[in-house]
C-alpha cells in the first residue's frame, strides 16, 4: 500500500515485542554513545528557539457604561498603505468596529472602510472561535484609533490580531529553562529587521522600541502585566542597546502563558506593535540529588556496569529521563571522555541507574578515577531538568578489560543495551499491525486498507509524546509483537516508544 505523503506527515513503522513489558513493566533501553556526539546532546540554547513574529495579538476588556452598552478603542499602527486585521470577539453578536485616521480627517465604521470585510470562523475543529475580517487599502499610515462598541450582553472580552510588514519583527526567547516553581522565569526581546537587499539588522538597526511588556496568564487565570526594561539588569545585555528584559516568579505549578509585546517604530520611523506568545508549562522539582558521589557496580551481564546515582524522590514509580557524560583518566593523569548515557530511569532502592558497555571504557583507553559531567534528570513529559550536576565523582570496580581497541566494534549492545531474554517474555497472542493517529485526532486510518491490523483509539486527546507513547504500549502488549503505522503525533510517539522510553525489543525494527 502506498501512503500519501500529503496526508501523512509522519510515518512509523517498527516491531517491538510487547509481552515483558506487559509483565514487568517498560524495560528502557541504555542508550549510549561516543564523545564526539557530546555537543549534540547538549540542551538547546533558548536563543535558538527564538520566536519571530510580524504580528501583534492585542487583548481587549469591553467597559461597562451606564446605558449597559460596553466599549474599548487601542491604538493601530498602520505601517504603509493597507493593512490587515481581525476582530475576535468569542461569540456571536460581535462587535461594532469603528476608525479614527491620524489625521482626524477620516472616522468611519470599519467595513464602509474595508476593500474585504467578511465574517469567518478562526482556527479548526472544536477550537473555532467567530472573527470579524477587514483588510484595508490605500490609507493613510501612521497610528490609527480603533474603536470598539458591543450591545448589552455580548462578549467582553476579545483580541485584535494585526498583521504587521515583514522586515520588521519582534525576536523574543527565554533567558533559562528553569521552569520550576519558585524560579524567576525571564523573556528578553528586541527588533529583527531585513532590507531589500538582504542586509540583517538587530535591535536599534532594525526600529526603536518606545515600550515593551509581558502580559503573563497564570495556571489559575490570573492575569499579570509587567514592564520589561532595557537597563542591563534584566538579562537584556548593555543599558540602551535596544534589548529588553523582564521576569515573572513561577509561584505554582501549571500551564502559564506569557506574551511579550513591543511598541515602538521601524527603521522608517513608521509606528510598528508586534506580539509573541510563549506557552510555559512549569513543574514541580519533584527529585533531587542526595550526595556528591555516585557508584558504578557490576550489572548482571559481563562486560557492563550499573552508574547508580542516588536520589530523593517524591513520588514512587515516577519516571525520568536521564543524561550524563562519562570521564575517566588516561595514562598521564589526564580526564578523558568515554561516552554519553542516557536513558528513561526510575528511581529504585534510592538511586537512578544508567547502563554502560566496558568496551566504551576501553575503546577510550581510560582508567579510574571516573566521574559524570553535565548530568540532567527531567521531566518526561517536557523535557524539563529537576536534578542536575555538573560533576559528580564516581567510585568503580576494578575493571578487567581484556578487549584492545582496535578489536571493539560500536554494535547494538554498546548503544542501546543488551535485549530482553526471550525466556524471559511471556507468549502473548500472535502479531499485528497497529494502526495509531494524531493529536486531537478523531481518527484517520481507512482500516479496510489494511490486513491483520487494529486502530488504537484515544481520540480528541492532548498529550505529551511520553504519555501517548505509554498508552501505544499498553494497547500493544495484547499481541506478542507488533508493528505501528502512524500519523502526526502518533508518529513521533512511536518513535519516542522505540528510541528513548524503551519498548522491550526481541527482534530488530522493520524498515519503514
Amino acid at each position: 500500500m502506498k501512503l500519501n505523503r500529503l496526508t501523512v506527515s509522519i510515518a512509523t513503522c517498527l516491531i517491538v515485542a510487547a509481552p515483558l513489558a506487559h509483565a514487568e513493566g517498560i524495560v528502557a533501553k541504555q542508550l549510549a554513545g561516543p564523545p564526539s556526539e557530546f555537543a549534540a546532546m547538549q540542551p538547546a540554547n533558548p536563543a535558538d528557539a527564538a520566536i519571530h513574529s510580524k504580528s501583534a495579538l492585542l487583548p481587549i476588556e469591553m467597559i461597562s457604561e451606564k446605558s449597559g452598552a460596553m466599549s474599548a478603542q487601542l491604538s493601530l499602527p498602520v505601517e504603509t498603505d493597507s493593512v490587515r486585521f481581525l476582530v475576535f470577539t468569542g461569540d456571536e453578536m460581535g462587535w461594532n468596529v469603528g476608525l479614527r485616521s491620524p489625521s482626524g480627517r477620516t472616522e468611519k465604521a470599519a467595513r464602509a472602510l474595508a476593500s474585504d470585510n467578511r465574517l469567518m470562523k478562526f482556527g479548526s475543529g472544536n477550537a473555532q472561535v467567530p472573527t470579524e475580517y477587514f483588510e484595508l487599502d490605500g490609507v493613510e499610515s501612521g497610528e490609527w484609533m480603533v474603536k470598539l462598541s458591543a450591545a448589552k450582553g455580548a462578549s467582553e472580552r476579545g483580541f485584535v490580531l494585526v498583521e504587521g510588514q515583514s522586515d520588521t519583527q519582534l525576536v523574543s526567547y527565554q533567558t533559562h529553562t528553569r521552569q520550576l516553581v519558585g524560579e524567576r522565569i525571564g523573556f528578553v526581546a528586541s527588533l529583527y529587521g531585513e532590507t531589500e537587499e538582504g542586509e540583517v539588522l538587530f535591535a536599534k538597526a532594525a526600529g526603536n522600541v518606545g515600550s515593551a511588556s509581558m502580559r503573563v496568564t497564570t495556571p489559575s487565570g490570573e492575569v499579570r502585566n509587567l514592564p520589561m526594561f532595557d537597563d542591563g539588569k534584566h538579562s537584556d545585555g548593555a543599558v540602551g542597546d535596544g534589548i529588553y528584559g523582564g521576569d515573572f516568579l513561577a509561584d505554582k505549578a501549571g500551564q502559564y502563558l506569557a506574551q511579550v509585546t513591543v511598541h515602538g517604530t521601524n527603521r522608517n520611523g513608521r509606528p510598528v506593535v508586534r506580539s509573541a506568545e510563549h506557552p510555559l508549562p512549569i513543574i514541580e522539582s519533584s527529585l533531587q540529588l542526595v550526595a556528591a558521589k555516585a557508584a558504578a557496580s557490576n550489572a548482571s551481564e559481563a562486560g557492563r556496569l550499573n552508574l547508580n546515582i542516588p536520589v530523593a524522590a517524591d513520588k514512587s514509580g515516577q519516571h525520568y529521563r536521564g543524561y550524563a557524560e562519562v570521564w575517566g583518566t588516561d595514562a598521564t593523569g589526564q580526564a578523558t571522555p568515554v561516552a554519553w548515557v542516557s536513558g528513561m530511569v526510575t528511581p529504585t532502592n534510592g538511586a537512578v541507574s544508567f547502563g554502560l558497555d566496558t568496551r566504551w571504557v576501553a575503546l577510550a583507553g581510560a582508567k579510574a578515577p571516573f566521574e559524570l559531567r553535565n548530568l540532567r534528570l527531567e521531566d518526561p513529559d517536557n523535557f524539563i531538568t529537576v536534578a542536575s550536576a555538573e560533576r559528580l565523582a564516581m567510585s568503580t570496580p576494578v575493571l578487567q578489560l581484556k578487549v584492545k581497541p582496535s578489536e571493539i566494534v560500536i554494535d547494538e549492545a554498546m548503544t542501546q543495551g543488551v535485549r530482553p531474554r526471550a525466556q524471559n517474555a511471556d507468549k502473548g497472542v500472535g502479531t499485528r499491525l497497529l494502526l495509531v493517529h494524531g493529536y486531537c485526532s478523531g481518527g484517520v486510518w481507512p482500516t479496510a486498507q489494511f490486513s491483520n491490523a487494529s486502530t488504537f483509539a484515544d481520540y480528541n486527546q492532548n498529550r505529551t509524546h511520553d504519555q501517548f507513547a505509554r498508552l501505544i504500549q499498553s494497547f500493544g502488549a495484547t499481541w506478542n509483537s507488533f508493528g505501528v503505522v502512524a500519523h502526526s503525533q502518533g508518529g513521533a510517539a512511536s518513535l519516542h516508544l522505540y528510541t528513548t522510553t524503551g519498548a522491550v525489543w526481541t527482534t530488530p525494527p522493520a524498515p519503514a
